[in-house]
C-alpha cells in the first residue's frame, strides 16, 4: 500500500511511502513501513529494464528455469527482496503461503523471482496468491 504521511511539525506531506500488513492465522494485523515508494518504484524499473535487455540478448527457443538465471537482474531481484521482504522475515516464520495486494509499480513484480539472501528464490520457499485488496482477508470466515 501506498500512502502520503503528513508531517505536522512543517506542515506538509513527505515523500509517499510504502506499507505492508502482515496477517496472522489468529487475526493479528502489524503494518510495516518498507521505506520511499519512490525508491521502490524505481528499483522495479530496474529490475524490468534489465529483464528486458537480458531477453533481448538470448536466443529465440532458449527455455530458461529460475535457477538457471544468473544475470544482473538477479542483483535487482536481491535488492527488490531486501527492500520488500526483510522487514517482513520475522513474522513469515512457518509461512508457506504469501497473499499479497500490490499498487503501482509493485503489481508488475512477480514476487516468486526475487531472491533471498541464501540464494533461493521467494517461489521456492513460499506459495503465493495475489489479491485486489488485502481487506476481505479480515472478514469472519464461515465454517
Amino acid at each position: 500500500m501506498q500512502v502520503e504521511v503528513f508531517d505536522f511539525l512543517r506542515e506538509r506531506y513527505s515523500e509517499q511511502r510504502c506499507l505492508a500488513f502482515t496477517l496472522t492465522h489468529t487475526g493479528s494485523v502489524q503494518l510495516h513501513d518498507l521505506g520511499e515508494a519512490k525508491k521502490i518504484d524505481g528499483l522495479v524499473a530496474q529490475y524490468w529494464r534489465q529483464i528486458k535487455e537480458e531477453g533481448a540478448q538470448l536466443s529465440t527457443g532458449i527455455s530458461l528455469s529460475a535457477s538457471d538465471v544468473k544475470g544482473p537482474s538477479t542483483d535487482y531481484a536481491s535488492k527488490l527482496h531486501d527492500l520488500l521482504f526483510d522487514p517482513l522475515r520475522l513474522h513469515m516464520a512457518g509461512v508457506s503461503e504469501v497473499i499479497v495486494a500490490p499498487e503501482g509499480l509493485l503489481s508488475l513484480v512477480p514476487f516468486e523471482a526475487l531472491r533471498r539472501p541464501s540464494g533461493r528464490w521467494l517461489g521456492d520457499d513460499f506459495q503465493f496468491g495475489r489479491t485486489l485488496s488485502g481487506a476481505h482477508l479480515l472478514w469472519p470466515r464461515t465454517q
